[in-house]
This record gives structure tokens, sequence and C-alpha cells, in this order.
């Protein structure tokens, strides 16, 4: 049978755990992939989430995995 100092020890420890995961997950999430096309140049760019409206009416576009990948597919290295 485990302590109370034992118990309360583990509780600390998968708290800080779950902290650090939460923390991991923001901040990928905090960033979404755009592309735009200017004067034949293609950029890609992490943006923050929150500029999202403002970098979509300067015409920049959502981006995904997917459509990255197809675009990649397109050209040889």
């Amino acid at each position: 049978m485990r302590t109370k100092e034992a118990i309360q020890k583990e509780i600390k420890e998968l708290e800080t755990k779950v902290w650090e995961l939460k923390k991991e997950l923001s901040e990928k999430t905090n960033y979404v992939l755009m592309y735009m096309e200017k004067s034949g140049k293609h950029t890609f760019v992490l943006h923050p989430k929150s500029q999202k409206q403002n970098l979509i009416s300067a015409g920049w576009k959502v981006y995904s995995k997917n459509q990255l990948s197809n675009f990649l597919d397109n050209y040889e290295f």
C-alpha cells in the first residue's frame, strides 16, 4: 500500500507532465501554414493563427499538409 506522501508526489509529477503536454500541444496548434505567390515566387510560411484573417485579406492562402505535399510533387530537386 502506498503512503499519502507517495501518492501526492505521483500526482504532482503527473500534473507536471500534463502541463508540459498541454504546452507542447498549444505550441503546435498556434500556427497555420499559409502560401502566397508573388512575382513568380512561391512563399510558404507558418503564421500565428491570430493573424490569419489579416493575412487572408492581404492575399495569403491557408495551405494544408496535403496541398503542400502535392505542390512539391510537381517539382524535381
